[in-house]
């Protein structure tokens, strides 16, 4: 029986672009425009990123790889991080949807009802929102078997 390693989120936090403003964050990756980015109040002890704006219309396969690379690099040196859009409930789920998918080879289901048992918020990412492409490519790819329910 495989054992099923569940990933540790506590380093991750969602918000919207307000939260992004409180600054008790070591990273800010910031998923918005840049004209919202230069809004947001810079604090001295914290480094903020702007996602390319080209890459966050949807999360598709090959954006994934280049959010996924920044995460990883900052929880590898076990940084909190906080991720945001707009409106906290849309882009920066999706992006932690598609980082489970392709990090921990969820499905989509299962990375959605986890995400919104961890965080415990409202969450409106629809399996259309460039998820279902993620799971496409993989298979596709031959990284995963999709499931049938």
């Amino acid at each position: 029986m495989t054992e099923i390693i569940l990933p540790d989120l506590s380093s991750i936090y969602l918000g919207n672009i307000m939260d992004a403003t409180i600054g008790n964050y070591s990273i800010v990756i910031s998923l918005v425009e840049k004209y919202q980015f230069d809004e947001i109040p810079k604090y001295e002890n914290c480094h903020y990123e702007l996602f390319p704006t080209e890459k966050i219309s949807i999360p598709i396969y090959e954006n994934m790889h280049d959010f996924n690379d920044l995460l990883n690099y900052y929880l590898y040196d076990d940084y909190s991080v906080f991720i945001h859009c707009y409106s906290g409930q849309t882009l920066s789920p999706a992006f932690i949807i598609g980082y489970l998918m392709i990090e921990y080879n969820f499905q989509y289901y299962e990375a959605y009802n986890f995400l919104v048992e961890r965080y415990k918020k409202n969450i409106y990412v629809d399996y259309y929102f460039g998820c279902s492409s993620i799971e496409r490519e993989m298979e596709s790819l031959g990284l995963r078997k999709i499931k049938k329910n």
